[in-house]
């Protein structure tokens, strides 16, 4: 039986293609065949499972992707070869699966297909309420209207939202009134990352930093260094906003202690977060951010690190306060938690502990292969014998 799954980009080290990557795998491990569609394949950093099928729609070369221009023409007008070439792929599959986000159309795209040929689509949801950070009217308009009513019709034409947390199953309910909705989790491959001692006296943040509320980290740092004079932050992944960090960090006066890896291939992460004492997740709150599994803290907690967030961008779930890691409400909360992590050996411990044991309980692959192997036996029981089932795990 073969599954295409539609993509709105595959570039292997972004957290996306990761999740991408991870539903193949376990696809692939239910014996199904899979066929991915997307515009803009990066195929080398896919590490894909074999057999599995990669068609690219369109193909831009890197430097086009941050046109302004070429970013609108992706989101929108792009969607319409890969419709058609969609149609054309899925007439002999069982299913379509897409992977959602609120700002293009692979979603609405893969609704249509499905409606035309009448086969069942399965949306696995990152984020539900539309949120523009751009004061564009016009943008403005698209992602948080239009979006809207295209993606709230194509979620209510799906067979089954999977979303990864229980926040966002209550708004999948409440806000786009769907009843179809299950919990699948996000991931983490266990084995890849490792709880090693810590080696320096350091905050760690991964990923891109737009949008993410490390100003708070830079405001928090020069009376957290006051009470640890080691202290040191080091920040992995793009950084659009590197210039405004710096320049913040320089006026007051703790620019030494800042360090900007950029982006490194997702293999290195692992070791670099097993040396830094404490983990910093979002530190911004969004309606984007609600209920979220970010891959980040993910990440942190398999390498047993404590995670410092405010509250509200990350699931409670994951993220539970004084157990597996600490939430904070402004840069006070957040330069006095730190420090009393740094300064404690046994509550860092205790907390990477316990976040390390949630992460293997609810978030491994196992337990993906377990919640997607239920997903798709329950889709249509007339069709149960049909699908595979899920092997001891």
């Amino acid at each position: 039986m073969e599954v295409v799954y539609v993509a709105h980009y595959l570039f292997g080290d972004l957290a996306a293609s990761i999740t991408t990557r991870q539903l193949v795998k376990a696809l692939v491990k239910l014996g199904f065949e899979v066929t991915l569609i997307a515009n803009d394949v990066k195929r080398g950093s896919l590490k894909l499972p074999k057999g599995v099928r990669v068609d690219t729609v369109i193909k831009l070369h890197p430097k086009l992707l941050n046109v302004p221009l070429i970013k609108v023409l992706r989101r929108t007008l792009f969607y319409i070869p890969l419709f058609l070439h969609l149609l054309g792929r899925s007439k002999g599959a069982s299913l379509i699966l897409v992977q959602h986000h609120n700002f293009h159309l692979a979603t609405f795209t893969a609704a249509l297909a499905s409606k035309i040929l009448r086969r069942p689509l399965i949306v696995k949801v990152h984020d539900l309420i539309p949120s523009s950070p751009s004061p564009h009217p016009l943008r403005k308009f698209y992602e948080e209207k239009l979006m809207y009513i295209l993606n709230r019709l194509a979620l209510r034409h799906a067979r089954l939202v999977m979303v990864p947390s229980p926040e966002l199953k209550f708004l999948a309910n409440h806000y786009f009134n769907l009843r179809n909705v299950a919990v699948v989790p996000n991931a983490v491959e266990i084995e890849n990352f490792k709880c090693l001692e810590e080696e320096s006296c350091e905050l760690l943040f991964v990923g891109n930093t737009k949008g993410r509320g490390l100003d708070k980290l830079i405001l928090a740092l020069p009376r957290i260094a006051r009470e640890v004079p080691e202290v040191k932050v080091t920040i992995i992944g793009p950084s659009p906003d590197k210039r405004e960090l710096l320049k913040l960090a320089l006026k007051l006066g703790v620019a030494d202690r800042v360090g900007f890896l950029g982006p490194l291939p997702h293999e290195e992460i692992p070791k670099l977060i097993a040396k830094a004492k404490v983990a910093i997740g979002p530190l911004l709150p969004t309606p984007y951010t609600y209920g979220a599994v970010p891959r980040k803290v993910l990440e942190y907690m398999a390498c047993c690190k404590p995670v410092v967030a405010f509250k509200g961008t990350v699931s409670k779930e994951l993220l539970v306060d004084g157990t597996t890691g600490v939430t904070v409400s402004g840069v006070d909360e957040l330069a006095l938690a730190v420090i009393k992590l740094l300064k404690d050996d046994e509550l860092r411990r205790n907390l990477g502990l316990k976040a390390k044991e949630v992460v293997m309980e609810r978030y491994s692959f196992k337990a993906l292969l377990r919640s997607l192997a239920k997903c798709l036996i329950s889709i249509s029981k007339a069709q149960t014998k049909h699908y595979p089932q899920v092997p001891p795990v």
